[in-house]
C-alpha cells in the first residue's frame, strides 16, 4: 500500500497544473487496487481528485503502480524490476523528454521509499492500449519502430555523457554465470511443453529434434544471445514491448497520431535487436511483419541515425542490424512459444504467472487454455513456419 496525505496530493496537483492560481484541495480517493494475475509486475490502481482553481472546481485522475507483495514481489527485487522503473522515471525519462521535442512517456509525479509510483493517467487524454489479440497494423507499427529508434538514440547520447546506471547494464533474467540455475527453467519448460502438447502434432513430430533439442538447452541458449558480444550496438531497451505496454491516441478519423509507451521495468542495456524481435514476434501482424519488416527496419534505422548524428554519435548499419536480429533466433523462438500465448490469454482467465513460479509442476488450466485458442494457433502457424523458411527450424 502506498501511503499519501493531503500535502503529497497536492504538490502533485501543482506539478500537473503550474499555475500562479489558488489552488484548494477539495477530496480525493484511490480506487481499489487490481492484483493482475497475467502479465504486469504491479498492482494498479487511480488516484481520483476534485480541486478549486480559484473558483473553478476541476477533476483529475492519476495513476498508481504499487510492487507486488505476492510471491512475484521476491524476484522482482532479484531482478530490481521496481528499482529499475523508478530510476526511468525519476532519471532516464526526465532527461530525454526535458525539451519536449519527443514525448513517449507518461509524466512522472511521485513515488515513495517502496518504489510505488503516481504517474499520469494516460486514459484521461484519450490514449488506449492495443488489443493483444488482434495485433497491429502498418500505421501503428511506423509509429512504434519510430519512437523506439528515438529512445534509443536519445540512450546512447546519455550514456556517451553520463554513463546510464550500473543496474542497467545487469540483465533482468540471466544474473548468474550458470543460467541452468535460473529460476524461470521449471517456467519456460512448463510453457514450451504445453506448446509442443497442443500445437499442429504433425509439424511437432517432424521438427521434433530441433524442438526438443532448443526445449533441452533453452536457456542456455537464449543466455548466450542475451550476452551477446561486447563489441554490438548497444542502446537502451525498452526490454517488454508488447501490445499492454503501448497506448495509442487516435484522431477523429480513427487513424493512430501519438503513443506512449508504460512499464519500463525490464529495461536493460542490449543490442536494439531484442526489443525489435520482442515487438515483432508477440504484438505485429504477422501478414505486416511477412510483408513489411523490411520497410519498417529502414524506417527505424533512418530515425535512430538522422537522432544520433544529431547527437554525434556513431550510427548503426544496416547489415549490422540483420546480423543482430538473425543471432537471437533463440530470443525470437521463446517470444512466440512461450510468451505471447500468456499475452493472448482470455482477459477473464489471465495465467497466473505467480502460481507457475510457486508450482511449476501443478497443472495450470488457463495456460493450457491459451495455447489452445485458435487465435493463438494461427498466429504461432504463421511464425513456426517462418523459422522453417528461414533454416532455423529443420526436419529430422
Amino acid at each position: 500500500m502506498i501511503n499519501l496525505t493531503d500535502e503529497i496530493i497536492l504538490n502533485i496537483i501543482k506539478i500537473n497544473e503550474p499555475t500562479t492560481d489558488q489552488i484548494t484541495l477539495s477530496k480525493w480517493t484511490i480506487d481499489k487496487y487490481e492484483s493482475n494475475t497475467g502479465n504486469f509486475c504491479s498492482n494498479l490502481g487511480r488516484i481520483t481528485v476534485t480541486y478549486h482553481k480559484d473558483q473553478t472546481q476541476v477533476d483529475k485522475s492519476f495513476f498508481v503502480k504499487i510492487p507486488h507483495t505476492s510471491s512475484l514481489h521476491k524476484y522482482n527485487t532479484k531482478y530490481a524490476i521496481e528499482q529499475r522503473e523508478y530510476l526511468m522515471y525519476t532519471k532516464i525519462i526526465p532527461q530525454i523528454q526535458k525539451t519536449n521535442d519527443y514525448i513517449f512517456a507518461p509524466q512522472f509525479y511521485y513515488s515513495d521509499e517502496n518504489f510505488s509510483l503516481i504517474i499520469e493517467d494516460l486514459t484521461s487524454s484519450g490514449f488506449k492500449s492495443a488489443d493483444p489479440i488482434e495485433k497491429l497494423d502498418f500505421q501503428q507499427c511506423q509509429l512504434v519502430f519510430k519512437s523506439l529508434a528515438k529512445l534509443h538514440a536519445h540512450s546512447v547520447k546519455l550514456h556517451k555523457t553520463s554513463k546510464l546506471p550500473d543496474i542497467f547494464h545487469k540483465d533482468t533474467f540471466f544474473l548468474s554465470q550458470d543460467p541452468t540455475s535460473s529460476h524461470l527453467i521449471p517456467v519456460f519448460a512448463k510453457a514450451f511443453d504445453c506448446f509442443l502438447r497442443t500445437f499442429d502434432p504433425t509439424l511437432i513430430q517432424k521438427y521434433s529434434k530441433k524442438l526438443y533439442n532448443f526445449r533441452t538447452n533453452m536457456l542456455k541458449i537464449i543466455a548466450s544471445e542475451v550476452r551477446g558480444n561486447d563489441k554490438s550496438f548497444k542502446v537502451l531497451n525498452h526490454g517488454d514491448i508488447w501490445s499492454n505496454n503501448i497506448m495509442f491516441k487516435y484522431d477523429k478519423y480513427g487513424s493512430t497520431e501519438q503513443l506512449r509507451l508504460i512499464d519500463f521495468q525490464l529495461c536493460r542495456w542490449a543490442s536494439p535487436a531484442f526489443d525489435i524481435i520482442h515487438f515483432a514476434t508477440t504484438t505485429m501482424k504477422f501478414q505486416v511483419f511477412d510483408k513489411y519488416f523490411d520497410l519498417l527496419l529502414e524506417i527505424y534505422l533512418e530515425t535512430l541515425n538522422n537522432t544520433l548524428k544529431y547527437f554525434k554519435c556513431p550510427t548503426y548499419r544496416m547489415e549490422d542490424l540483420k546480423k543482430d536480429i538473425d543471432n537471437i533466433s533463440g530470443f525470437a523462438m521463446l517470444g512466440f512459444t512461450v510468451l505471447t500465448p500468456v499475452i493472448m490469454a482470455e482477459p477473464e482467465d489471465p495465467v497466473d504467472l505467480a502460481s507457475i513460479l510457486e508450482n511449476p509442476l501443478i497443472e495450470n488450466k488457463a495456460l493450457e487454455k491459451a495455447y489452445r485458442r485458435r487465435c493463438y494457433q494461427d498466429f504461432a502457424r504463421q511464425w513456426f513456419m517462418y523459422f522453417v523458411k528461414k533454416g532455423v527450424l529443420t526436419s529430422n
